[in-house]
C-alpha cells in the first residue's frame, strides 16, 4: 500500500469509521515486536511533574492549549490554531485496526486525560518563540507496550526522519518526550510537521503490516470562509455553568450547539443569540471542557470552549 494512501487512511478512518489495515507484514525479522518490553525504560527516580500537566480527579491532564504563545483550541481530536491558519488532526490504529473511539478506548486512547493503567498518549504541537516542537505525553500502560519509533515529515511525508523514541519519566505514571523543529533537518521553523508514534518507523508502514501500532498527528490548513461568525462567549462555574454570549455577532440558534465534553448539553441557546443571552448547564463535572459549536451547510467550528475547574471564575 502507498505511504500517502495510508496516511490518508489513518486520518480519515480516525475520523469517519473503522478500517482495517491489513496486507503483508514487510517480511523482515527486523521489524520491532510490538509485544516486546519498550526500550524507553522509565528511569528509577521520577522527575517532578512538569508545568504542563495538572492532577484532576481521576487522572493527569495535559494542560493543553494554555502552555502555547498563539490561540489554539482543542476539539474531538482535532487541535486548532486560527492565527496560524493551521489545525491537527489524530487518527490511532491498534493490531492494524484504525480506532474510532480514541478519547475512550480501552485498548489505546488519545485523549488529554491520562488515566492511571490505561494505555494513553496525547501529542500536543506546541507553538513557541515563532516555531512548534511537539510534546508526546504517555501513560506507563502506553510505553510498555513496544518499542516505539518517532517519525516525523512533512505533511504527506514526502521528507521523514525516523528514530527510536525515548521517554522522560515524571510524576507518578507519567511519561513525556519533546520534539523539537529540527528532527526533521531543514524544516521550516514555523512549518508545522507530522509526527507519529508507532512500532514500525513510517517508511516500513507502507509495507501496510498487519500488526501496526501507533499515533499519528498529521496537520492541515484549515479551510476559510467569510460565513463563519465573529461571537464572544464568557463562561462562569458556581456549580453549574452559565455560557454568556458577550458581544459579537448575532446568532441563529438554529446553528449553535454547546457541548460539554463529547455530548450535546441538556439545555441550549433559542431563537437569535444577542449580546447578554445566557444559558446555564448543570451537572457538569470538574475537569470537563464545555464547548460553544456554531454549524452551518455540514461544517462545524468552536467558537469558544472552558474547562470546569475548582478555580474558575464563578
Amino acid at each position: 500500500m502507498h505511504r500517502r494512501h495510508l496516511l490518508s487512511l489513518l486520518a480519515a478512518g480516525g475520523l469517519a469509521g473503522c478500517t482495517s489495515l491489513s496486507g503483508d507484514a514487510g517480511g523482515g525479522s527486523d521489524a520491532p515486536d510490538s509485544s516486546a518490553s519498550s526500550t524507553a525504560t522509565p528511569t528509577p527516580e521520577p522527575l517532578p511533574m512538569p508545568d504542563d500537566i495538572e492532577r484532576t480527579e481521576f487522572a493527569l491532564r495535559v494542560r493543553f492549549p494554555a502552555v502555547t504563545d498563539a490561540e489554539a483550541s482543542v476539539r474531538d481530536g482535532t487541535i486548532r490554531y486560527p492565527e496560524l491558519g493551521v489545525e491537527f488532526h489524530a487518527a490511532a490504529a491498534y493490531e492494524g485496526t484504525t480506532i474510532t473511539d480514541r478519547q475512550t478506548s480501552q485498548t489505546l486512547r488519545v485523549a488529554r486525560e491520562l488515566p492511571k493503567g490505561v494505555p494513553t498518549v496525547f501529542i500536543a504541537p506546541v507553538f513557541l518563540d515563532g516555531t512548534f516542537e511537539y510534546r508526546i505525553y504517555a501513560t506507563d500502560a502506553f510505553v510498555g507496550m513496544a518499542d516505539w519509533t518517532l517519525s516525523v515529515g512533512t505533511t504527506e511525508f514526502e521528507t521523514s526522519k525516523s528514530r527510536p523514541l525515548a521517554f522522560e519519566r515524571h510524576f507518578e505514571y507519567l511519561n513525556r518526550a519533546v520534539v523539537e523543529q529540527s528532527a526533521l533537518p531543514g524544516a521550516d521553523p514555523r512549518e508545522p510537521l507530522a509526527v507519529f508514534v508507532a512500532n514500525y518507523p513510517y517508511d516500513r508502514v507502507s509495507d501496510s503490516p498487519d500488526d501496526v501500532t501507533g499515533v499519528l498527528s498529521r496537520p492541515d490548513n484549515i479551510p476559510t470562509t467569510s460565513e463563519v461568525p465573529q461571537a464572544n462567549f464568557s463562561f462562569a462555574y458556581d456549580g453549574a455553568v452559565t455560557v454568556r454570549h458577550e458581544g459579537g455577532d448575532t446568532l441563529d440558534a438554529a446553528n449553535l450547539t454547546v457541548v460539554v465534553g463529547n455530548r450535546p448539553a441538556e439545555t441550549q441557546f433559542s431563537g437569535e443569540v444577542r449580546a447578554g443571552d445566557a444559558i446555564t448547564v448543570s451537572d457538569v463535572d470538574l475537569g470537563t471542557t464545555v464547548y460553544v459549536v456554531w454549524s452551518k451547510d455540514g461544517r462545524s467550528e468552536p467558537l469558544a470552549q472552558f474547562v470546569v475547574s475548582r478555580d474558575s471564575p464563578a
